[in-house]
Formats: C-alpha cells, structure tokens, sequence
C-alpha cells in the first residue's frame, strides 16, 4: 500500500494525504465547519460512511446535511441510536438486523415479552434525544456473508419479533414535507382505494389471495386485452398450461434446488403412482416442454409464447402487502425460443413494446438495472459471461438511456435487465424484466435445425413487462390516485337525471354509450342533483351526464368531468363521440 493517497475533490482541486486518512480527516483539513457538517463521503460514486479509510487515490465528495444522500445516512444512524436506546431502557433485550433500505424510514426488531406500547415509544425517543446529546462515535464491525446468513437463519428460527419504526430528517421543515407525503400516501394508499370504489377485498380463509369484484375484474381484465391486443402486434402465440406439476419438473429445471422454500406443494406423497406434485409458480418449464413437444427449423424461429396462466407463490405472512405482494397472481408473462443470432433483435423489440405500455399510463421515469451472474448460478461461468455481454451490447447500443450493474443479482438461469418505474410520487417499482437463459434449453434438451441441417439448441429469453397484474394493478392505482384512465375506469360514464320524469331518456342516453362499446349506467336513485355527483366523484367515474327536461327535449346533455366543473350542455353525439375517442386511444386526459 502506498504511504500517499491523492484525493480529487469537486473543484477540480486535489490533495494528499497519508494513506488511511478519513473521510472525515479531510473535511477537517478542509475547514472545520465543513468537518462539523460532514455526515458521509461521496468515494468514487459510492456512499461511504466518515469515518472510512483512504487506502488508495480516489475522488471525493464530502456529503453534508444538506445533500440529497444525508437523509439515508441520517437514518441509518438513527436506527443504530434506536437499539442503543431499546438496550439502555430494557438492558439484555435481543435485537434484530436493521434495515437495508435507508430512504424513508429505520427499523429494527426486538424480541420483547410483551406488545410495545405508545409510552414505550415516547421513552424510546427520549432516550434516543438523550444519547444524541452524549455525541458518541459510531463503531463499524463488518462479517462476511456466512456469518450474516447463520445469523439471519436462526433469527427467522425464533419466535416472532416485534418491529420499531422510525424517521429521521436534516430539518424540520424535511420532516414536515415528510408528513405531508404521508397524507398522499394514505389517500392513495390501494388498499384503501380498492375498498372505497369496490375492486376487491382478501378474506382469513385465502391468505394474502385477493378477490376481485365485478368491477375490480373489469380492470383486471382491461389490463389483459392491453396486452392480448399488443400480442397480435409483436407477433406472439397464447398459450394455456397446467397449474399442478410433478415435481420432478422443477428438479429438472432447476427450481427446486434454488426456489422450493417458496413453492407450494402436495400435502401427501401419491403412493399409487409413488409421485410428489407441486403447484407452478412460473411458467418457463411448461413453456419448455410445450417447445420441446416437436421438432423446430430455424425458419420457426423466433417463437414468441405468452401465458397468463395463474401462479402460486409461498409468500411469508409478514412481507405480504395488499396487491403488490400476494400468494396467487398472474403475469404478463411470455418465453421467446430464438436462434443466438436474433437475441438483440428480439431484445431491441422488448425495449420498444416495454416502452410502448409504460406510455399508456404515463410512465416516463424509468431506470435499467443489468443483474449478473449470482452465487447460485447453474452453468457453465463462461456462458454466463457471454450472455452478460449480449445483455451489456444491448443495453450500451440504446443511447437513450443508462444502466447500473447489479453484481451478483441475476437469476439462478441467467442474467436480466430490470426496469424500474417511478410512480407520480417518485417510488420506484421493479416491474418489466428481460432474461437471457441459455441453461434450462440445455436442461430440457431443446433443439432446432439449422440452415446447415446440424441440430443447435435455441436460446430462451424469459419476459414479462407489467409483471405481476395483481402487483401493478396496485401500483397503477397508486400511480393514479384511483382516478384511473377512462379506458381501464370500471365505470366510463354515468347517467344523471334530475327528476325521475327524464329517467326514459337517461336511458336512452346509456343505451347510446353501451352501444359504442362504453361501460355506462344510469343512477336511477330518487336523490338530489348534489349528492349524485358527490358519489360519481367518489367512485371516479370519468365523465357525468347530467340530464333534465331540457336536454331531454332537445337530445343533448350537461358534460361533467370528473374533479372539474362543467363542461356545459354539448348535443348527445358529440359528448359519445369524445369518450368513444378517449377511450380508444387510450388517453390519459378526459
């Protein structure tokens, strides 16, 4: 190691030091209100805390309370004052690993003998003001990952825990904005959405399995003609599969080694036909003997098949949430058998169809991620490397975007890219994916004939690009507030007369609409005018028809958009003619 280290700093300035100098050591030389505001650095793009050591020539940021990466340092360091705190209070009480996701909150896990109650918390946070003042220095122990997965194995051992969370911000003002924000959450929070407008509900004797309700199924489904019609387009095949399997169909692939922990299985051994059997929780097996169920030219090739065949998943009852993580789901899944000559043709058409759908619901913030060879990679290490750089050539050819390498973060198949979504709030959701696989072909010994007449084993890409429906349909209602699209709305248009004399022609009117292929109903109550429009807000029907005598005679309508005022009274073709419009194009305007 050199005696020496060289620093490059923002300003294009750079300094040296003696080598295991900190971060903090510089900021110090720095000037010593830098060194007071210092909370991290910024080594060569990645976050490090300050007291790291310099052991090499890097460059350096020095990260203040007031940069955007202080909030997760901040947090994590108050998730460590946290345990100190639940130590101090009740000495001897056994702790938990913490969180790894530091941008919005800190956790930890205690094992206490009773429920933590409100004055718990209020002793816990005073504590915790207490030991801030005592300025202690924080300690790093670091362990390798055997260590860290015994530990994290025996506590999933024991008896449940008990989680505390908690925030942490640089300024009040943060944490007010922080507050604010969760206001927006809970208003758009899908769990709630889905019981206010009536889309589905989950019930003890199905755990963490959603019920769709009539209306709830027409979104569903309207998810599922988007991508049906964008099937027809891309050149794509439906397929149907079974949901139970032998199990020696997962051995055979590979699952059952690398995935069994989270698949559900048959209570009993069939002793007649001495056979185990297991429910899918993904569809690239049967899509592999579906393949390999006849012969195949290189002319066949690209096969394209899609499947929307419903998936069980063993999800553990403390990580399921509403929609977007559930024990029975479907995807948009499909599996493309190619030669190795068009693997970047076809990846290069995902790129565009994935784009195309995230348009429609106005999905523009996206970031790539490519995910490389993990620890329990079947396979040849060098054809996992060749296909990492098939995947890197094809993401660095689109000049449109940048990717960030997850080391270690592929499937147990082949390497991916993952496409991350930012919703109107800013959250990112991990949704489409694009895999290479070259090993399941050969496990399933899949083959086609080449232009030469010699047998070649195709290559397999496994897709999906809404994922799971269940999974963005709660995004997506997330995303939107509930106030969804007119074409994916439950309720396009609602009919409203004013007195029960125009009921006839507000039928009419929604016969008209349902004629033109719109989900349209009357509201047929004897109530006021203002209440009939304050429950077509709340439901978020798109557009209201308001009918009287008036419109009735002379076969026009009073338009209402939905949280907006009138539109005026426009002739009844026209107000159809526009929703119809909207509708097919799939706008996101009214």
């Amino acid at each position: 190691m050199s005696e020496t280290v060289r620093v490059s700093l923002p300003d294009g300035s750079a300094r040296e030091f003696p080598a295991g100098t900190t971060v903090l050591e510089v900021a110090e030389a720095i000037g010593p209100r830098l060194a007071r505001d210092t909370v991290a650095g910024m080594v060569n793009g990645d976050l490090v805390d300050l007291r790291t050591a310099l052991t090499a020539d890097a460059d350096l940021r020095i990260v203040t309370a007031k940069d955007p990466e202080a909030g997760d340092v901040i947090r994590h360091s108050a998730e460590h004052v946290l345990a100190d705190a639940v130590k101090r209070l009740w000495p001897g009480t056994p702790i938990d690993a913490g969180r790894q996701d530091h941008s919005e909150k800190y956790q930890y896990d205690f094992r206490f003998p009773r429920a933590f109650k409100p004055e718990d918390f209020e002793k816990i946070e005073a504590e915790m003001a207490r030991i801030i003042t005592e300025d202690l220095e924080f300690d790093r122990q670091e362990a390798d990952r055997a260590e860290v997965r015994e530990v994290m194995t025996e506590d999933e051992r024991n008896e449940m825990l008990q989680r505390i969370y908690g925030t942490a911000f640089a300024s009040k003002k943060e944490l007010n904005a922080y507050f604010a924000r969760l206001e927006e959450l809970k208003r758009r929070d899908h769990r709630r959405l889905g019981r206010e407008l009536d889309l589905f509900s989950f019930h003890p004797e199905a755990p963490a399995s959603p019920f769709f309700h009539p209306r709830g199924a027409l979104v569903y489904n309207a998810l599922i003609d988007l991508m049906r019609e964008k099937y027809a387009e891309y050149g794509y095949e439906e397929v149907i599969t079974p949901q139970i399997f032998d199990v020696e169909l997962w051995k055979r692939s590979g699952h059952y080694e690398n995935y069994r922990d989270d698949m559900f299985f048959a209570d009993e051994f069939d002793e007649v036909e001495e056979r185990s059997m297991s429910v899918k929780p993904m569809n690239c097996p049967s899509h592999c003997l579906l393949f390999g169920g006849k012969a195949h030219s290189y002319r066949d090739l690209p096969r394209r098949i899609a499947d929307f065949g419903r998936l069980h998943r063993y999800e553990r009852s403390g990580v399921v949430t509403g929609l977007t993580r559930v024990r029975t789901f479907s995807q948009d899944d499909a599996h493309i058998f190619c030669t190795p000559e068009q693997i970047e043709t076809e990846i290069t058409a995902l790129f565009d169809f994935i784009f195309e759908i995230y348009r429609l619901f106005g999905f523009e913030d996206i970031k790539f991620y490519l995910s490389t060879r993990p620890e329990n990679a079947m396979g040849d290490p060098e054809v996992w490397r060749h296909a990492e750089e098939v995947l890197q050539r094809c993401l660095e050819s689109r000049e449109d975007l940048e990717f960030t390498i997850k080391p270690g973060d592929g499937a147990f198949y082949g390497p991916k890219i993952d496409f991350d979504v930012h919703d109107a709030l800013g959250r990112a959701w991990q949704l489409a994916t694009i895999q290479l696989d070259f090993q399941m072909p050969e496990r399933f010994e899949l083959t086609y004939v080449d232009s030469d007449g010699s047998e070649k084993r195709p290559v397999m890409i496994h897709r999906a690009i809404l994922g799971s429906l269940e999974r963005f349909y709660g995004v997506m209602l997330e995303h939107f507030g509930g106030d969804l699209p007119p074409w994916i709305a439950p309720e396009q248009a609602r009919v409203l007369p004013i007195t029960d004399a125009v009921n006839d022609y507000a039928e009419k009117v929604a016969a008209e609409l349902t004629k033109r292929g719109l989900r349209a109903d009357v509201d047929r109550r004897s109530e006021k005018l203002g209440y009939k429009i304050r429950d077509g807000e709340t439901t978020k029907v798109p557009y209201l028809l308001v009918v009287g005598q008036r419109e009735a005679d002379d076969g026009t309508v009073s338009l209402r958009l939905r949280h907006r005022r009138d539109e005026g009274v426009l002739p009844l073709d026209e107000v159809v003619d526009r929703i119809v419009n909207a509708v097919e194009t799939r706008s996101l305007k009214l």
